[in-house]
Order: C-alpha cells, then sequence, then structure tokens
C-alpha cells in the first residue's frame, strides 16, 4: 500500500510520537504537527507506505528556528499487523533522532570535538543518539562506540553551519555482504561511509542485523563563526546567478560575470563561489557515470587549501536549488548545456572521450582558483 492517503495511521503515529515525548518534555499536537513550545520546535509524521509482509516506512519533519534547515528522517519498521510496524518506525525515530534532538535542546551535551575552516577555531557540542537496530543480537554490541571509531574524520564535513547532522546506517546480512552509509545533513559521505564498513564487515552475526545511530555537533556560541546567510537567502541568490549566467552571451559579459554579480549580491566571495560551483553542479548531474571527488583543493593567496564539499553550505543550499529550478523548469535546457560548457568537468569529459578512455567510475578532483580576497565561510 503505497501512495494512498493514511489519515488514521497519521493520527495515530502523531498521537504515539506525543505520548512517548512526554515523558521527556511536554508537548501538544496542533494543526497536525506535534509542537514542544518551550523551545518553538515542531515535528510532522507521515505513513509512506504499509507492504504485505507488514512492513511500515514513516517520515518524520523536525523544524525549529535553531537549526539552519528543518531536518527529515525515514525510519522502517516490521510487525505482525500495521499498528504494531508503525509503532516499530516510530520507536526507531523516538529513540534516535528525537531522543537526540531533546537532549540537545536541554543543552544536556556532554561532548566536545574541535574543527577549523575558513582560518577560525570552532568548537562543537556534540550529542549522540541511542545505537538503535533491527535483526540479530551482536556479541559485540555492549562495546559497539561510532563515535570513537569515527570522531577523527568528522572535522573534515564540519563548516559553517551551526547544526550538523550525521546519520550512520550499518547492515550486514547472513552471507556477509555489507551496507554502510553516513550521511551528513541528509547527504552520503563516501570517506566516512567507507570507515563505517571496515566496522560492520567485522561483525559476527550469522543472521541480518542492522544498527543506526545520529550524531547531532552544534557550534557552541562562545566560539562560533557561523554561515552568514539563510538557506531563503541562498536560493533566492542561486535564481540571480542563474539568471545572469543566461545574459552573459558573450565572452566580454562572461568575463564580468563575477564583478556584476558581486554588485548584485554585495559579496565578492559568494559570487565567486556562484560562478565556480553552477558550472561543476550542471556537469555533474549530465555525467553522473562520473565520481566527483568529496575533497577540493583550494587556491588562494599562493596556498592549497584542502576543504571538503560538505563544509562548503552554499554549496549544498545551491545545489539544491539549482536541481529545484530544472525541475520546476525555472531554468530551461539552453542554460543547463551553457553551463556544462563552462565547466572543468567537461573539459575532463571531453579529453578523455579524445584519449578513448572510460568515464564509469572514475573519480574527478574539482580544483577553485579564487582571487586573493575570496573569504571562505
Amino acid at each position: 500500500m503505497k501512495n494512498q492517503s493514511f489519515e488514521r495511521e497519521n493520527a495515530r503515529l502523531l498521537q504515539q510520537l506525543s505520548t512517548v515525548c512526554k515523558t521527556m518534555e511536554n508537548n501538544e499536537i496542533q494543526n497536525g504537527q506535534l509542537v514542544f513550545e518551550r523551545w518553538d520546535l515542531r515535528v510532522s509524521a507521515r505513513v509512506d507506505a504499509l507492504d504485505e509482509r507488514v512492513m511500515a516506512v514513516c517520515t518524520f519533519t523536525i523544524e525549529c528556528p535553531r537549526f539552519d534547515e528543518p531536518v527529515v528522517e525515514c525510519c522502517a519498521g516490521a510487525g505482525q499487523d500495521p499498528d504494531q510496524a508503525i509503532g516499530a518506525a516510530a520507536a526507531s525515530f523516538l529513540f534516535g533522532m528525537m531522543a537526540a534532538v531533546i537532549t540537545l535542546m536541554r543543552g544536556e551535551s556532554v561532548l566536545q570535538l574541535t574543527s577549523e575552516f575558513g582560518g577560525k577555531e570552532r568548537k562543537w557540542n556534540c550529542i549522540q543518539s541511542e545505537i538503535v537496530g533491527m535483526g540479530q543480537p551482536l556479541s559485540g554490541d555492549h562495546q559497539l562506540d561510532f563515535w570513537n571509531a569515527l570522531k577523527s574524520q568528522l572535522p573534515r564535513v564540519l563548516g559553517s553551519r551551526k547544526i550538523t547532522f550525521i546519520k550512520i546506517y550499518g547492515a550486514r546480512q547472513a552471507d556477509g555482504s555489507v551496507t554502510a552509509e553516513c550521511r551528513v545533513n541528509d547527504v552520503v559521505c563516501r570517506f566516512l561511509s567507507e570507515a563505517l564498513a571496515r566496522i560492520v564487515e567485522k561483525w559476527d552475526n550469522t543472521q541480518f542485523v542492522s544498527r543506526k545511530q545520529i550524531f547531532i555537533l552544534e557550534q557552541d556560541p562562545e566560539h562560533s563563526a557561523v554561515f552568514p546567510y539563510t538557506k531563503d537567502q541562498i536560493t533566492e541568490a542561486t535564481a540571480k546567478a542563474m539568471r545572469l549566467f543566461q545574459a552573459c552571451d558573450t565572452a566580454e559579459k562572461l568575463g564580468r560575470y563575477v564583478e556584476i554579480l558581486s554588485r548584485d549580491l554585495n559579496d565578492a566571495s559568494l559570487a565567486e563561489l556562484f560562478r565556480f560551483f553552477l558550472p561543476e553542479i550542471c556537469a555533474e548531474n549530465a555525467f553522473s557515470e562520473l565520481i566527483v571527488d568529496e575533497q577540493l583543493t583550494l587556491y588562494c593567496k599562493n596556498q592549497v587549501i584542502p576543504v571538503t564539499l560538505f563544509q562548503l553550505t552554499a554549496y549544498a543550499w545551491m545545489k539544491e536549488a539549482v536541481y529545484a529550478g530544472f525541475s520546476s523548469e525555472e531554468f530551461d535546457n539552453d542554460l543547463f548545456r551553457q553551463l556544462i560548457g563552462l565547466s572543468s568537468l567537461y573539459a575532463l569529459v571531453c579529453q578523455l572521450k579524445q584519449d578513448g578512455a572510460d568515464l564509469n567510475g572514475r573519480t574527478a578532483a574539482l580544483q577553485f582558483h579564487a582571487s586573493d580576497d575570496f573569504q571562505l565561510f
């Protein structure tokens, strides 16, 4: 049963969330949302699918002004009947993401981490959810410690967001095959996923087993350097930047792109990011057989600065805005082709094809040559 209305189930799901959450924090249901007034935090929940094996898939959305953007969590559950399956999915959310968010809102952080980005040190207060899962118990469950196994890599994904959410999911089949996925702000991170896979492949299960955990990292207010724009502002700026590309129909106009956009945005560094990334975003979509390296090399002021794409808040939001713009036909195919032709990925593809090389699975590294005045934020 997919893509159908689950009004009764949705109402029961929201009531389940409210009842359990009241043991942790006062809340009430208002207009189809679970509301925590003390924090101005709202939770929406819906059942997406119920199938004949009595499996439920539910989506939960958490919104709060303290966050950079809404947080979406998808959970599955199994049971002997639909209510039990939905209850299992709700439990996965409640004892994973929701419990961690409540701990965050209460200021009960027990872990700290330090990162450096854009020449500024940042300190992070960190929350770990409980590890939840399905399937066979592991002999080493009591020793399972994703935090200490991954924390040395975490500064590589920490940029200037107020809060970073990291979702960890590992599963091992009876035949030893492994699924390992780490998502940073809901984008799969390959280098963290590979580190997780090395943990999961050592599990000793003889039947299916899965484990998942949430890390929430919030910049300490006393040592913070927060991204200066909202997601809506970057979405609006992306539309301006795309329209300006469309208007650049000569080499002379294109050469003045950053200058013109800088005046429009009143931010030269943001204009440089748009000039570099918008063509690459389109090319990555066009040449999906290429793997774009998560590590970016930034050249600025005679320095080589290693940065990952996860650290660039503007990149993540402009990419989402570009995809949405093409999907809604706000941007047309001519602009798509124009931007592809301006990308370094397109130049690489042309060279590889000229050499008769296979594109499939090849890794492409991006290099961003910024002006001396560029500021990383």
